[in-house]
């Protein structure tokens, strides 16, 4: 006998709590409100089948075969896919509507009728699980579109701040020389006497390779300052500019426009209907060596057309047209080794270089 005031609540689990959608080959849709033994009774899985369309529970992505069914696991589509119908977990994301829609649509085989178009004879199991990697393909792509649109700008505002400013290299320089009192490079093959006389602190002597260089601390002198300023003075007139592997991009020319533009643009390699499998001769690799629509190089034994890259590329115009017209790849592996070339040039492929003809002419 129950108490007066209490009330037996039967417990439920979050699969058997929730509702499922029904829809056959028909396109009639169905609401089903059964618990996971009844489903696992329908459709013929077992219950670690059903445990990874559980939306409170974390799986990944996936698409079981089972013997009576297919247990398609994909983001907010979570379904089993029978012979005879589709069952779809019941949730309240909005993605799902549309998903739901189209089953309706393209699930009925129209028979009998011209203006149909072509009929799909294709098994239910097959047209189910193609409306089903659509919806999740088109969900993918918008995601992505998405986030490029997002990325792109945040991405260049970086690449513009990754390179310092001269202003910035300039004062840096200064820093660092008005903390020593001189530098004195010597080269051992061809010794010669340095004019600027050392304070009396103990000089420390370093050697690289055939270069030998005297570094003085005068951090201790404070009656050494006015040379301090002159020597340094001297030291920033007579540096000579580190030449730099990479220069900033120009705003719309980095490498993020760039594989935009491989997307967009239909013939970057100026093929205009040509196959990009022919065999090419180095001396047609020469001819093609003036500034203009084509510029060709050698990498790795492929010929590119770089015409379209020269004002992407990382390491400047100027560092480019030196693999204009010759073989290239030496010159890449050494100054721009970090250039995934091939991967940022197979849309600028023009085809690939005659070994045979390059080994008669070296022969």
């Amino acid at each position: 006998m129950v108490a007066e005031g209490v009330v037996t609540v039967k417990r439920q689990t979050p699969l058997s709590s929730r509702s499922w959608i029904s829809i056959d080959a028909t396109g009639k849709r169905t609401v089903l409100d059964e618990d996971k033994y009844a489903i696992m009774q329908r459709v013929q899985i077992h219950a670690r089948d059903l445990r990874i369309l559980d939306p409170n529970l974390c799986y990944p992505s996936a698409i079981l075969g089972r013997e009576r069914a297919v247990v398609v696991n994909l983001e907010h589509i979570k379904a089993i896919i029978t012979s005879q119908e589709v069952l779809i977990r019941d949730s309240s994301d909005v993605n799902l509507i549309p998903v739901l829609e189209e089953f309706q649509r393209r699930l009925p085989v129209v028979q009998g009728d011209a203006e149909a178009g072509e009929e799909d004879e294709s098994p239910f199991e097959f047209r189910a699980l193609e409306v089903a990697l659509e919806a999740i393909c088109s969900l993918l792509a918008a995601r992505t579109m998405e986030l490029e649109t997002s990325a792109y700008p945040a991405l260049d505002e970086l690449t513009s701040k990754a390179v310092p400013s001269d202003s910035e290299v300039s004062l840096e320089a200064k820093d660092l020389a008005s903390r020593v009192d001189s530098i004195t490079l010597k080269d051992s093959l061809h010794p010669q006497r340095s004019n600027n006389p050392l304070s009396q602190v103990p000089p420390k002597e370093k050697t690289v390779g055939s270069l030998s260089f005297t570094v003085t601390d005068s951090s201790s002198s404070s009656s050494s300052k006015p040379s301090n300023e002159s020597s340094s003075s001297d030291i920033l007139k007579s540096r000579k500019p580190i030449t730099r592997t990479k220069v900033p991009f120009e705003k719309g020319y980095s490498q993020m426009d760039w594989l935009k533009l491989t997307r967009t643009h239909p013939d970057l390699a100026g093929l205009k209907g040509e196959s990009n499998r022919r065999l090419i001769s180095m001396d047609e690799v020469k001819r093609h060596n003036k500034t203009g629509e084509s510029m060709w190089t050698v990498l790795k034994g492929r010929v590119y057309n770089i015409s379209p890259y020269m004002n992407f590329h990382p390491g400047g115009v100027d560092m480019l047209m030196k693999a204009v017209g010759r073989d290239g790849t030496l010159l890449f592996n050494k100054y721009h080794a970090w250039v995934s070339y091939d991967i940022l040039l197979e849309k600028c492929l023009v085809g690939v270089l005659d070994d045979a003809k390059v080994k008669k002419q070296e022969g």
